[in-house]
């Protein structure tokens, strides 16, 4: 590997190996990047980065250069109050950046000899693309392989969440739902069209991408984790204490506690003999999710600056995904410490869990209170599913691993180029 190789990595979020699931699949992607050339990062956002001080500074280590571009709000994109107007707008929109970069930025990026000096182009996530994709010439690139990690298939994602959310919303917002889903299409098979690779974080994801004919190539890169030492297991106890773990302002999340606790919590206090304690930690806990609190046992924890202490405590953690997408790196959290699961299907996507094995399935309210009264009244089922989870956690999701593969696929790349 030359050490000259540069590689410009635009991001929406600042890399945190401690931050939430995109900021840690950021950080992940930023590893593998450092191994093979040098990386300067450009964090594209709207806002000054909410992040911890010793975020920005693992990130300033590992990258040659750290810069903050921000995005303007053209008219386009504004919220109006009176009917029909903002539907209007996303409807003129479709196609053209509701965002653009501060002038200066834009500048560099409409010059060749700014692309001229770098190998690989990594963009995370298809926003930052859209903001950017206007302003590059084809032939800047024709030296510069572009690389774009979707993470997940968003447009698949959001017309999920449009049906998982269509009794929450007016008629309005459920057209300019629409609207956003025929956009975010319309962005994905543009960097389809542009890319060398594009990265996906599951199989099932890729093989969604490949029925689209892409001629670009469908690479997964598996979320991962840090190879942490295992909790001891929980022995029998009076007290049953479930976890749910995850950013409580993303939709998903906070629909999937309050489903737990008002449709699954009563069927499980109804059939169990002892008490029960619901923990929930998480950034930025929403209205719906404090007011959980008024339910007995349910503990509304909020942020905190290390999880593992509740892991310890807990029995067994819950996934009651119903909507959304990609893979849940809480779910490798908790399988890398050595706590069992109960999933939903949707929650469990993407990773190769069995039910049964490596953790348990229910897609019901009855059959999620079940998995979760079998698990509390078996410890032997719990020790099981513990040991299993993190054999399957070290095969193919551990940190270093992934992050070694990726940095060879990367580099037998660019040595093909």
């Amino acid at each position: 590997m030359s050490s000259l190789r540069r590689i410009l990595f635009i991001s929406p979020v600042l890399p945190d190996k401690n931050g939430v699931g995109i900021e840690k699949r950021a950080w992940a992607h930023l590893d593998a990047l450092k191994r093979i050339g040098e990386v300067d990062l450009v964090l594209i956002v709207r806002n000054k980065p909410n992040s911890r001080m010793a975020a920005f500074e693992d990130v300033e280590h590992l990258c040659r250069t750290v810069r903050t571009v921000y995005l303007h709000q053209t008219f386009l994109s504004r919220t109006f109050r009176f009917p029909l107007v903002t539907l209007i707008l996303r409807v003129l929109a479709i196609g053209q950046p509701k965002w653009k970069l501060q002038d200066d930025f834009s500048d560099q990026f409409r010059q060749k000899k700014f692309w001229d000096e770098y190998s690989l182009l990594f963009c995370f996530r298809i926003s930052p693309f859209f903001s950017i994709d206007y302003l590059i010439k084809p032939h800047f690139l024709k030296r510069t392989k572009f690389v774009i990690d979707f993470d997940d298939f968003e447009s698949h994602a959001i017309e999920r969440q449009i049906g998982g959310f269509k009794r929450f919303s007016g008629l309005e917002q459920q057209l300019i739902s629409r609207v956003e889903l025929i956009e975010t299409r319309i962005i994905e098979k543009r960097a389809l069209k542009h890319s060398d690779m594009v990265c996906v974080c599951s199989e099932l994801d890729a093989s969604r991408l490949r029925f689209l004919n892409t001629a670009s190539a469908v690479h997964v890169v598996p979320n991962s984790y840090p190879n942490l030492s295992p909790l001891e297991l929980k022995g029998e106890s009076s007290v049953t204490r479930i976890l749910f773990v995850g950013a409580l302002n993303y939709a998903p999340n906070e629909d999937a506690i309050v489903y737990f606790c008002n449709q699954i919590l009563p069927i499980i206090r109804d059939a169990h003999s002892f008490d029960i304690d619901i923990t929930i930690v998480g950034r930025k806990p929403s209205k719906s999710v404090l007011a959980l609190s008024r339910y007995p046992g349910v503990n509304v924890v909020g942020e905190v600056d290390d999880v593992r202490p509740y892991y310890n405590q807990a029995d067994f953690v819950i996934s009651p995904i119903r909507n959304g997408g990609g893979t849940r790196i809480k779910i490798l959290e908790a399988l890398a410490l050595g706590r069992p699961v109960v999933s939903t299907t949707i929650g469990a996507e993407g990773l190769n869990l069995r039910d049964g094995v490596e953790v348990l399935i229910a897609d019901t309210s009855d059959g999620f209170a079940r998995a979760c009264l079998k698990l509390a009244g078996n410890s032997e089922l719990r020790k099981n599913l513990s040991r299993n989870g993190r054999l399957r956690f070290l095969e193919l999701y551990e940190f270093d691993n992934v992050s070694r593969g990726f940095a060879d696929e990367l580099n037998g790349m660019l040595l093909n180029q």
